[in-house]
């Protein structure tokens, strides 16, 4: 065959090839095109927390869903009508695994309405702890019941606060970076974290830390009363703010506790692991809050801002609140291994003077003497060859927000 015919037939033949290429390309093109527009209706959020302290990884939220007609009426009026969501939803993950920084979503599945209706988000954690009081078998979602063997003062509540900022639509949806769903914290966080005092490095270790924190009872002499230290939530309760001048878009929700029981007597925190030199170990946390809050009245003692958004002012600011704690941990020899360690034990109590505040002042705690939520008390356990001391604070309970400074303990015989 003569070489330039075959090379003419060669050029054909690559020519219809490159052409089946290029049309099975634009053909994948235009279905991966018509796949992302057809999940771009279906509705998907990111969800976020202040701190990942508290936030089991075998836990999971709730999330619930509204039109725009319910949410300001049934739900933010709290009418006679049963508010009834559009539909509820269960995150698969942990609530910062969604975040706007991991940049992944979760996709509930349902689709945005038509048009620019806007579609209204709430919610609550853990979903496994927490259910709906019914009215006639039906679900009733303004008032959240603890549910038993919940009620151990190791678990941590969230809301996820109804406003315009958690609404979305087709056109403008929850992905955007400003329409995160964030999680608010509803409980008082104590948390315990342990450091080895330079004096041990090389030398001793310290691992197996237990603190054993106590309810005490406090008597109350103003009221001539006795109470518990610590309390619990046995259900949670719709709050809503309805502005009054009919500006739909100042319309927010939220959840603050309802009843209260009080917390067990004793409330054991275990680390079994050992505490590294140069770190701060988180050895774990207990979540509790003080009873008869006031979420109602500015003007009236111990109000907290039911939404969060401002510092909750204590009555008395001298007044500081007051721990009583075991703590048990194992010295062992660096050198000898961990087989050969010793058990020792501390009986400590915080008070008075033993808090400081941001300005490293004494005798002041920012809460006074209750236990409030949305606020973390950090109890640092410095560990040293002859004992252990503790620093502690009370802050804001949000990332970057904790500032310990040096406090001696009591030390009960």
């Amino acid at each position: 065959m003569n070489i330039d015919k075959l090379t003419y037939k060669m050029r054909i033949l690559f020519t219809c090839v490159v052409s089946i290429g290029m049309t099975a390309g634009c053909n994948d093109a235009y279905e991966q095109q018509s796949t992302d527009n057809e999940a771009s209706s279906f509705i998907s959020v990111h969800t976020t927390v202040d701190s990942k302290v508290g936030e089991d990884d075998a836990e999971r939220a709730q999330l619930l869903f509204w039109d725009e007609e319910t949410f300001h009426g049934a739900w933010i009026e709290n009418n006679d009508t049963l508010a009834s969501p559009r539909f509820v939803s269960i995150l698969d993950n942990e609530i910062d695994y969604y975040s706007n920084k991991t940049r992944i979503a979760f996709n509930t599945k349902q689709e945005y309405p038509a048009g620019d209706a806007t579609i209204h988000a709430t919610g609550y954690y853990p979903a496994a702890a927490l259910s709906p009081d019914t009215i006639d078998d039906e679900p009733d979602y303004s008032q959240l019941l603890v549910k038993p063997g919940y009620s151990t003062g190791k678990i941590d509540f969230m809301t996820c606060d109804g406003c315009v900022e958690h609404s979305a639509s087709r056109d403008y949806p929850f992905t955007n970076s400003d329409k995160e769903l964030k999680f608010r914290h509803l409980m008082a966080c104590i948390i315990f974290r342990g450091e080895r005092d330079e004096s041990m490095e090389n030398i001793v270790g310290v691992k197996n830390v237990n603190i054993t924190v106590y309810n005490e009872t406090v008597y109350n002499e103003t009221q001539n009363d006795k109470y518990k230290l610590f309390y619990l939530p046995s259900n949670f309760k719709l709050f809503t703010y309805n502005s009054e001048d009919n500006d739909t878009k100042k319309d927010k929700s939220t959840y603050i506790i309802g009843g209260y029981s009080p917390a067990p007597d004793t409330i054991t925190i275990e680390y079994p692991g050992i505490i590294n030199m140069g770190e701060q170990r988180e050895l774990g946390a207990c979540y509790v809050v003080s009873c008869d809050l006031n979420y109602n009245d500015p003007s009236k003692d111990y109000y907290v801002d039911p939404f969060g958004e401002t510092k909750y002012t204590p009555v008395d600011n001298s007044s500081t609140p007051e721990l009583k704690i075991k703590v048990t941990a194992d010295f062992y020899s660096i050198s000898g291994g961990q087989t050969a360690s010793t058990t020792e034990t501390w009986n400590l109590v915080i008070k008075g003077d033993m808090w400081y505040d941001d300005d490293n002042n004494k005798n002041t705690c920012t809460t006074g003497d209750k236990f409030i939520p949305g606020y973390m008390y950090d109890i640092l356990l410095h560990f040293k060859r002859s004992g252990v001391t503790v620093k502690a604070e009370a802050v804001p309970w949000e990332d970057g927000g904790i500032h310990v400074h040096p406090v001696q303990p009591i030390t009960n015989p």
